[in-house]
C-alpha cells in the first residue's frame, strides 16, 4: 500500500480493534505496565497486517489484523519482561500445582505434597523453587520459621549480617 492517505484512514478505522485486543490483554497485567506502550506496538502490529495483507487467501481483514496485532503487543510485553520465558513456565506449574493441591485439601499444602503432586524428588522440588524465584533480596524475616534450624541458622544468619545478596 503506497497511498499514505489511504493508510492512515484505515489506521483510524481499525484503530478500535487495536484498543479492544490491547484492553483484553491488559486486564491480566499488573498496574505499572503502561496500557500507551501496548497500543503504540498494536497499531505497528496492524500497520504491518496493512502492509502484508493478501486480499487472494479466503481471510477477512479484521481476523489477520488481531493475529498481527495480538502477536506485536504480546512481542512487546516479552521485551519488557525482565524473566525468561523458562522461568515464567517454572513458576506457571509451580502456581497450577498450589492451586490445585489447595482445592483439594483446602489448606496449604506441604513441600512434600507439592513435590509429589509433581512427580519430582524434594531436592529437585526446592531446585524448581529456587530457578522460579530467580533472585530475590530477603532477610531472615522472609524465612520460613523452620528454615533456620533445617539449613544451619547460624550459617545462614552469618551470610544475612555481611550484607552479601550472593551468599
Amino acid at each position: 500500500m503506497t497511498d499514505k492517505k489511504e493508510r492512515d484512514k484505515l489506521i483510524m478505522k481499525y484503530a478500535p480493534l487495536v484498543k479492544n485486543i490491547v484492553g483484553r490483554i491488559a486486564i491480566r497485567l499488573p498496574d505499572h505496565v503502561s496500557k500507551d506502550d501496548l497500543i503504540n506496538a498494536g497499531i505497528m502490529g496492524l500497520m504491518s497486517a496493512l502492509e502484508r495483507f493478501d486480499e487472494t487467501r479466503n481471510v477477512r481483514f479484521e481476523t489477520y489484523a488481531g493475529f498481527r496485532i495480538r502477536g506485536a503487543v504480546l512481542d512487546e510485553l516479552r521485551s519488557m519482561d525482565v524473566v525468561s520465558r523458562s522461568v515464567r513456565s517454572k513458576e506457571t506449574r509451580l502456581e497450577e500445582a498450589f492451586e490445585a493441591l489447595l482445592k483439594e485439601f483446602r489448606c496449604h499444602p506441604t513441600d512434600e505434597e507439592v513435590s509429589e503432586y509433581l512427580g519430582i524428588s524434594l531436592e529437585e522440588y526446592y531446585k524448581l523453587l529456587d530457578e522460579a524465584r530467580g533472585v530475590r533480596i530477603l532477610s531472615s524475616d522472609d524465612l520460613p520459621p523452620d528454615y533456620c534450624e533445617k539449613y544451619g541458622r547460624d550459617d545462614v544468619l552469618e551470610k544475612i549480617d555481611r550484607n552479601n545478596p550472593f551468599s
